[in-house]
């Protein structure tokens, strides 16, 4: 019976400071852009399709991070 008290307790702590964390750092965090974009920058233009994607995938990063709103 303490066993179950103990897991309850611990998983009610843990949520909570985790999603309004996740909540704002999930965009910046998940998007790898700063290494990835030298890294897969020069091979896009060769591709019409993937110069899209790519077109794409920089905008979205603009306005996960916030540089949308700054313009």
């Amino acid at each position: 019976m303490n066993n179950s008290s103990f897991n309850s307790k611990q998983a009610s702590p843990l949520p909570p400071p985790t999603s309004p964390l996740a909540h704002s750092y999930a965009p910046p965090l998940p998007l790898p852009i700063p290494p990835s974009s030298p890294a897969f920058a020069p091979p896009i233009p060769k591709g019409t399709n993937q110069e899209s994607q790519y077109d794409c995938l920089k905008n979205l990063c603009k306005q996960h991070l916030g540089i949308f709103n700054n313009i």
